[in-house]
């Protein structure tokens, strides 16, 4: 195991046993990624913006934190050896393991999204609850800080009267599990962000509100999965047409959590307020999935 941030000495003369090691913690969460996602140095790999940009990407190319683990057993690769004379043995070959985890939830609808991942292809980076990011290097440069192939199931069917909480076992399935003994790497990200708190996934949201006026109209906007309340957004987040034309929004204002008071030149006809692609929005983490709310001005 190779790694880019720990650093027992600054030379490399001493070949004896090392007298110092790194708390790598356990793993805490995965991030699933699209295949070939990769940062091209570990500076790279170091800087938030980078990740958020995965998150926020289209969905297409978008980068998924999963929830956190409640009980991990990580993948264990065991050893296969053969016997020789005199009672030796030789080490031969690795068997490639599977990584166990499970999670809590609370919220049906967030578990079967997570079923939605299962028996696709992609990749993870994993993180640990002291902040590192575990992940692959490159055998040509040993410069880039990839994630690892692999498939993600997701257990326990979710019945739709389900009411309670319960534990939901994901099993990931590295391709290559042995690449991690030979190219693993250890990024430490903690002088610049930490991943627990600052990788987190985009939720959809859905609004609603009364009747517009020809020139401001109250929206209420919440999120699709548990109905929480969405506070933040600014009026660079939304988008307003009239039929297919756009609309300068001129103010918005927050009235109460989750209550968003709009003040537009004057209007007429149908007209639709929704948000802009997560990509283009200044507040992260939300989308509409392209369903905005619409009304019809009197």
């Amino acid at each position: 195991m190779e790694s880019f941030s720990v650093d027992c000495a600054t030379n490399t003369q001493n070949t004896g046993q090392p007298r110092c090691g790194d708390n790598m913690g356990y793993d805490e969460f995965v991030m699933a990624v699209p295949n070939g996602t990769e940062f091209a140095t570990e500076a790279a790999a170091k800087v938030l913006d980078n990740w958020t940009t995965i998150i926020n990407a289209a969905p297409s190319d978008r980068g998924y934190p999963l929830p956190k683990f409640f009980k991990s057993e990580p993948a264990k690769n065991e050893d296969i050896f053969e016997e020789g004379i005199g009672g030796q043995s030789a080490f031969v070959a690795k068997k490639a393991g599977k990584g166990a985890y499970e999670t809590l939830w609370i919220s049906k609808c967030f578990a079967k999204k997570l079923q939605s991942f299962n028996d696709k292809a992609w990749s993870v980076f994993f993180f640990t609850n002291t902040g590192k990011i575990k992940a692959v290097t490159d055998s040509a440069t040993k410069l880039k800080v990839q994630a690892q192939k692999a498939l993600i199931r997701v257990g326990s069917d979710i019945m739709p009267t389900d009411t309670t909480a319960g534990k939901v076992p994901i099993t990931i399935q590295l391709l290559n599990p042995t690449l991690w003994d030979t190219n693993g790497i250890v990024i430490d990200p903690s002088a610049t962000f930490d991943p627990a708190t600052d990788l987190l996934g985009i939720q959809d949201v859905y609004l609603t509100g009364a009747t517009p006026t020809a020139t401001g109209w109250v929206i209420t906007i919440k999120t699709t999965c548990d109905n929480a309340t969405v506070s933040g957004l600014v009026t660079a987040d939304f988008v307003m047409l009239a039929g297919t034309t756009p609309v300068t929004i001129a103010t918005v204002t927050e009235t109460s959590d989750g209550v968003y008071t709009f003040v537009f030149p004057t209007q007429s006809g149908t007209v639709s307020m929704g948000l802009l692609n997560q990509p283009a929005m200044t507040t992260k983490g939300y989308e509409d999935n392209g369903t905005a709310i619409t009304g019809t001005i009197a």
